[in-house]
């Protein structure tokens, strides 16, 4: 007798087949079959759907970034000037009156304080930490975080992807970059420069962290600008000397060239050719120089950054190529510190008090 049979059962009903009854195999088959036909889902803002709410969104936002954004000027902020153009074009293809004469309010002055912001605090905190660094480095620096592309990763980053109101969708990284600038603009007005500047060393200037600012720079000619260098300083010329070679009949061939001045060694590098090592050593020196090493002291963030006299280190530049020399770089930092208030570590220790019973 059928299995089936003995329990009552017909084949007609629903089976079990590999963990799905056999109609609901057909069924995903066919769903799936449709949605390859019809393609992918388009791409939609959030604000099309019921549970939308820019207000939470909004105040979520910047509860997420510990900023109090629920101020007239974050909203400005995220309004960009396609946004404004095209709504006063829907209004005119609305016919509402005096449609033509609408000026609608954006972001635009807002990303300028913002812009401003941003490069008088970082060419501020790049001098902070790097004091050797020509001042042709920092500018280097300063125009390496206000790419666009840099922009807009960050602003990717902390959410303001939903959040812009603008004509395109996804927002371009221009409109992304525009944003992250005026929000530096808006917070500073709400909340002041000083927390901006917090801001902008929290998110923005932790960029640096992974750059390579040698490579950044990509400084031309080394050897020539360290014998400039020696020269200003009275030092003798730079004499290049081989201090190690193995495996010059193989293709992995190594070589150690050294810099010296006044019988002093003040760079040394390897490289796969004598002309590579050569160059690799005048890079080291720069870099000696410079104080840009990769055992230097790291760049300083949180309570210590938060006291750097930004005035003093945005207003004065460091020395320019042409006339860097490390005396006079130590008189332009001595003379920098001594408007410095007394950090943390820096402050005499603080005497026992006893107590007289």
């Amino acid at each position: 007798m059928n299995d089936a049979k003995s329990f009552g059962t017909s084949m007609r009903y629903p089976t079990q087949a590999g963990g799905f009854s056999r109609w609901d195999v057909k069924t995903r088959r066919a769903f799936f079959n449709l949605r390859r036909e019809v393609g992918p889902e388009p791409l939609r803002h959030r604000d099309i759907w019921p549970n939308w709410n820019y207000e939470a969104e909004l105040y979520a936002f910047g509860q997420r970034l510990g900023e109090n954004t629920t101020g007239p000027a974050f909203r400005l902020a995220f309004i960009h000037e396609s946004y404004a153009r095209q709504e006063i074009e829907r209004r005119k293809q609305l016919q509402i009156e005096d449609a033509h004469q609408m000026v609608f309010a954006d972001q635009g002055a807002l990303r300028d304080a913002g812009a401003d912001i941003v490069q008088h605090y970082i060419s501020a905190i790049c001098r902070f930490n790097l004091p050797y660094l020509p001042e042709e480095g920092i500018e280097t620096l300063t125009k390496y975080l206000l790419k666009t592309d840099v922009l807009a990763n960050v602003s990717r980053h902390i959410g303001t992807s939903d959040l812009i109101q603008c004509a395109e969708l996804p927002p371009y990284e221009t409109t992304l970059a525009d944003t992250l600038l005026a929000v530096i603009g808006a917070l500073a007005e709400e909340s002041g420069t000083t927390r901006a500047q917090h801001f902008v060393l929290d998110f923005l200037v932790t960029s640096l962290l992974d750059v390579d600012i040698d490579e950044l720079w990509g400084l031309k000619n080394p050897m020539s600008v360290v014998a400039d260098i020696l020269q200003r300083e009275g030092r003798a010329e730079p004499e290049t000397r081989l201090l190690r070679r193995a495996g010059d009949a193989t293709p992995e061939a190594i070589f150690l060239i050294g810099v010296y001045s006044d019988k002093k060694l003040i760079g040394q590098s390897f490289g796969e050719t004598l002309l590579i090592a050569e160059e690799m050593a005048a890079r080291e020196t720069l870099r000696n120089f410079f104080r840009t090493t990769p055992s230097r002291k790291p760049m300083v963030f949180g309570k210590q950054a938060r006291a750097v006299n930004v005035p003093v280190w945005s207003n004065t530049p460091n020395l320019r190529l042409a006339d860097w020399t490390e005396v006079d770089c130590k008189g332009l930092l001595d003379s920098r510190l001594t408007q410095e208030p007394l950090l943390e570590q820096q402050q005499p220790p603080k005497k026992a008090q006893i107590s007289s019973s």
